[in-house]
């Protein structure tokens, strides 16, 4: 006896920021709304894991007061989600020396030796006026910022999150990754009349993950339809302008496909072939992988710092910070839990090291860079194997493949961080999310000319560190 399809309105593919965003936002608007997830939580690289009775992120994770008022608007609907402003107080390895972060001129200049400050300044200045040039992130950054920056902070750092030479890489990944790319950008952050809103942040009272789990809660309270621990094995464009999902549990028939998923694994998914190239273009499409390394200490607290970010070569780490400082009652616990984020490819010596390999290396590296002495009394790790899409140049034809294969299917909505390959913050996969419910027409079918203005401004996304 077969079973008959599950038929909702909208069926999203994922349960991170982007999907759940649009899911309760499409249940308002009066949709049936069902969201397939193949893990057993939702919020993706958003959640929030207990380790030593602490709640630690998957990273070190903020709202910044960039978003868009539509965003904050969204997120104060939520029930159950309170958030606090906190004031950042990080720093940077840069120059054998430690800087605050956000940087500042007044801390680069008691810090920094005066030829090296003076050397920068001179360096920004011969810039003035100047158009960013180039194809390459290297091009973009040196015409940005000069060589010293270059050679110091973001050759290095390249290297270390991408794992690909800044030569070979696409500009775009300037474009969108480096929100001091501008002159006036540089100045409202580096001025301290200036730079009052890079200083402080928003973050919620119970872990980053609140987010996603806050929405979840609501969704689930308003009638979205939650399968966990399913995964799509087919997508089958059928008559009437709709489609079929197969997963190992159940099938589904909609009108409206909203897929979050990876680029990558989109194409494969349908059970009328793509053409070659498409898929080509989704085997090209690569993304950096990261461990997490969580050490327990036995102290109340390690730093005073949230994030030590590391971008130079003496370490493999990439960003070390310590969760309990992002919460305002941080001290109550008598010990603390350092996040180590260590950026890799899947399957390489970093991703298949054993913890107590990895520890050992990080500890010998965290001390050859000023770091207080530390024993960890536990160690744990999460391995991420889709953090950083990785831009060589011409990644942007691969994408405006697989995007104009999509076009064919009216049902289709792709967005998020990994459906459209993009580095982007977690207030930009919320504002896609809304934007895609907002391309429903009355008869409940997506506006295309609409949704082709949101790409576009999707496109203009900058992120936030």
């Amino acid at each position: 006896m077969t079973t008959r399809p599950l038929s909702f309105s909208v069926v999203i593919l994922g349960a991170g920021p982007a999907g759940l965003s649009a899911a309760i936002q499409a249940r308002r608007a009066g949709h049936s709304v069902a969201v397939i997830e193949k893990s057993s939580l939702p919020g993706g690289m958003s959640q929030s894991l207990n380790i030593a009775g602490q709640t630690v992120d998957l990273g070190s994770h903020r709202l910044h007061y960039a978003m868009r008022p539509e965003v904050m608007g969204f997120l104060q609907t939520i029930p159950e989600l309170e958030l606090q402003i906190r004031k950042r107080h990080g720093r940077i390895r840069l120059f054998e020396r430690w800087l605050g972060y956000p940087l500042s001129l007044v801390d680069m200049c008691r810090t920094l030796p005066l030829q090296v400050f003076f050397k920068l300044l001179l360096e920004q200045a011969m810039r003035l006026g100047r158009s960013r040039a180039g194809d390459s992130f290297s091009d973009r950054i040196r015409s940005s910022f000069g060589e010293t920056l270059f050679k110091y902070f973001y050759q290095p750092y390249s290297w270390k999150l991408w794992g690909t030479s800044p030569d070979d890489l696409s500009a775009e990944v300037a474009e969108q990754r480096v929100s001091a790319l501008s002159l006036r950008s540089r100045l409202q952050r580096l001025i301290p009349l200036l730079n009052s809103r890079w200083k402080r942040f928003l973050y919620p009272t119970g872990g980053y993950g609140q987010i996603c789990s806050s929405i979840a809660a609501e969704a689930d309270r308003l009638g979205v339809e939650f399968f966990y621990n399913h995964s799509v094995s087919a997508i089958e464009p059928i008559s009437g302008g709709a489609c079929r999902i197969v997963t190992d549990g159940t099938t589904f028939e909609t009108q409206n496909l909203w897929s979050t998923i990876p680029a990558s694994q989109l194409a494969v998914l349908f059970s009328v072939t793509a053409p070659a190239e498409v898929l080509s273009a989704s085997d090209r499409l690569q993304h950096r992988a990261m461990v997490l390394l969580y050490l327990v200490l036995r102290d109340q607290q390690y730093t005073e710092f949230d994030a030590h970010y590391l971008p130079g070569e003496s370490t493999i780490a990439s960003r070390i910070s310590e969760p309990k400082n992002y919460f305002e009652s941080h001290l109550l616990n008598q010990s603390t839990v350092l996040c180590v984020e260590i950026p890799c490819w899947e399957g390489d010596s970093t991703w298949l090291a054993t913890d107590q390999v990895l520890s050992e290396q990080i500890i010998t590296e965290m001390a050859s860079n000023g770091f207080p002495a530390l024993s960890p009394d536990e160690i744990q790790t999460v391995r991420l194997p889709k953090v950083y899409p990785v831009m060589p140049k011409g990644y942007e034809n691969d994408l405006d493949k697989l995007a104009k294969w999509i076009e064919q299917y009216n049902w289709l909505l792709v967005f998020g961080r990994q459906g459209l390959f993009v580095p982007d913050n977690l207030h930009h996969a919320i504002y896609m999310g809304l934007q895609a419910v907002e391309s429903l027409d009355d008869n409940g079918k997506i506006n295309q000319e609409f949704w082709q203005e949101s790409l576009e401004t999707f496109s203009t996304h900058v992120v936030e560190d």
